[in-house]
C-alpha cells in the first residue's frame, strides 16, 4: 500500500474512533415498569450519572423535552460539585451525614427534617414558612409563607414569627446539605420507594406504602411501551403556570443555565479552596443566583399576565365572531347566491387572529371587543386581515364572491407553507 493511502486510512479510522476514546461506557436503564424507573433514578445515581435523571420524565413537546436536557446537565454537575465538597470537606460531610440520618427518625426535627415534610406534604396546612432572620436595628425581619394544597399555592409576607417556620439560617443548611449530598435521599430512602398502579397506563411513587408528595403524588405514566415521571402539568395551580411557548420555555431554560453556571463556578471555588466551609458555598451561592432568579421570576410572570390578557382577548374574540358571523350568515341566506356569506372567510380569520391577539395583548390599552358593535367589529376584522396583506370590505351587505376571490389571491401569492396555504 501506498504511504498516502496508508495516511487516509489510518486517519479515517482515527476519525471513527476519536468519538469513543476517553468516554465512559453508557449504562442502560429500563423503564419497562414503574418500578424500573424508580430502580433505575436510583442506579443513575449510584452509576454518577445524574444527568441521565432527566430522561426518565415525559416530555409534552420538543420545547420541554429541551429543557429537561438542559436540567439534565444541571444535575449532573450538581454531582460534580457534591463530589468536590465530599473531597474537600470530608468530616463537615461526614457530621453532616449523620445528624440527617439521626433526624431521619424524627419527622418534627429541624435537622435534616425539612425535605421530609416537604415530601410527606408538610404541616397540617400543607406549607413551610420561610423566615428572613434579623433585620435593621431591631427589626423583626420578614416572613414569608409558602403554602401549598388541593387549591393551589398561595404565598404571603409578613412581620417574622420566630415560633414558627424554617428560619433564613435553617435554609441555608439545607442549601448546604444539598450540594454536599443532592441524592442522599434517594439513596438512603431505597428500600422504602416503590409505586402501586393507579390506571393501567399510570401509576404513583409511593413512600413507605404513603404517597409521595400528596394530594398529587408523583404521577407515572406509560408512553410508547415505556413509563415516565409524569408532571400534573394539567392540575392546578402548574396548569395556569406551565409554559406553552417557546418563549416562556426560554425563560426557564435561562433560569436553569444560571443556576448551572454558579454550580460550575462552585465546583471551581471548592477545588480551589477559596471557600474554606459549607456555610461559604451556600452564602457564596445565594450571592451569585439571587438578583439572576428574582430577574427570571419577574419576567415570568410578566408572560404569565400578558398570557392571562391573551386569553380574556380570546375568549372575547371566539364569541363575538361566532355572533357576528352567525348574524352575517342568516343575512346571507335571505339575499340569495350572488350576495352568499364568503366560504373562506371563517377559517381565514381563525388563521390570522392569534397572531393579532399575541400584539394586542402587549398592549397598555386593548380594545373592549366584547361591546363592539356589528359595524365596529366588521372594522376589526379588515384592521387585523390587513396587517397580514389582505385587504377585503367587510361593510354590510357583505359581498361573498368578491370576498372570497380576494381572498384566494391572496393566498396564491403568499409562500408555500403558510398557515393559509397549509390549509388548503
Amino acid at each position: 500500500m501506498r504511504p498516502i493511502p496508508r495516511l487516509l486510512t489510518a486517519l479515517a479510522l482515527a476519525l471513527v474512533l476519536i468519538p469513543f476514546w476517553g468516554c465512559k461506557p453508557r449504562h442502560t436503564y429500563s423503564q419497562a415498569t414503574p418500578d424500573d424507573v424508580v430502580k433505575s433514578a436510583v442506579e443513575m445515581v449510584k452509576n454518577n450519572e445524574a444527568n441521565r435523571l432527566s430522561d426518565l420524565v415525559f416530555a409534552e413537546s420538543a420545547h420541554m423535552r429541551a429543557v429537561l436536557d438542559r436540567l439534565g446537565v444541571f444535575l449532573g454537575h450538581l454531582q460534580q460539585l457534591a463530589g468536590a465538597i465530599q473531597e474537600r470537606f470530608p468530616e463537615e460531610v461526614a457530621r453532616r451525614k449523620a445528624e440527617a440520618q439521626l433526624a431521619a427518625s424524627d419527622p418534627n426535627s429541624k435537622a435534616g427534617g425539612l425535605l421530609s415534610r416537604v415530601l410527606s406534604g408538610g404541616s397540617s396546612q400543607g406549607g413551610i414558612q420561610v423566615q428572613r432572620s434579623g433585620g435593621d436595628r431591631g427589626r423583626r425581619g420578614i416572613n414569608i409563607s409558602v403554602n401549598a394544597g388541593p387549591g393551589g399555592i398561595n404565598a404571603a409576607a409578613g412581620p417574622a414569627d420566630r415560633s414558627q417556620g424554617v428560619s433564613e439560617d435553617e435554609l441555608k443548611n439545607l442549601v448546604a446539605d444539598l450540594f454536599a449530598d443532592p441524592y442522599s435521599w434517594i439513596d438512603q430512602n431505597t428500600p422504602r420507594l416503590a409505586t402501586i398502579k393507579i390506571a393501567d397506563d399510570l401509576a404513583t411513587v409511593t413512600l413507605d406504602n404513603e404517597i409521595i408528595l400528596p394530594p398529587v403524588g408523583i404521577p407515572l405514566k406509560e408512553d410508547g411501551g415505556r413509563w415516565y415521571v409524569a408532571l400534573p402539568t394539567h392540575l392546578p395551580p402548574l396548569s395556569k403556570y406551565m409554559p406553552r411557548t417557546k418563549a416562556e420555555w426560554d425563560i426557564i431554560a435561562s433560569t436553569i443555565h444560571v443556576l448551572d453556571n454558579t454550580v460550575l463556578e462552585l465546583t471551581d471555588d471548592v477545588r480551589s479552596g477559596r471557600l474554606a466551609s459549607l456555610k461559604s458555598i451556600a452564602d457564596d451561592a445565594g450571592r451569585k443566583t439571587l438578583m439572576p432568579i428574582m430577574f427570571a421570576g419577574a419576567s415570568y410572570m410578566k408572560v404569565m399576565d400578558i398570557r392571562e390578557k391573551r386569553e380574556s382577548l380570546g375568549k372575547q374574540f371566539s364569541k363575538r365572531k361566532a355572533d357576528w358571523l352567525d348574524a352575517r350568515r342568516a343575512e346571507s341566506g335571505a339575499r340569495g347566491h350572488d350576495d352568499a356569506m364568503p366560504d373562506l372567510l371563517a377559517a381565514t380569520i381563525d388563521d390570522l387572529a392569534p397572531k393579532s391577539l399575541d400584539r394586542l395583548a402587549t398592549r397598555d390599552k386593548r380594545p373592549k371587543i366584547s361591546e363592539m358593535t356589528d359595524a365596529s367589529f366588521a372594522e376589526f376584522l379588515e384592521g387585523l386581515l390587513a396587517e397580514e396583506g389582505l385587504k377585503v370590505s367587510l361593510s354590510l351587505p357583505l359581498q361573498g364572491p368578491r370576498v372570497d376571490a380576494a381572498i384566494e389571491a391572496w393566498e396564491r401569492s403568499r409562500p408555500r407553507g403558510t398557515v393559509a396555504n397549509a390549509r388548503k
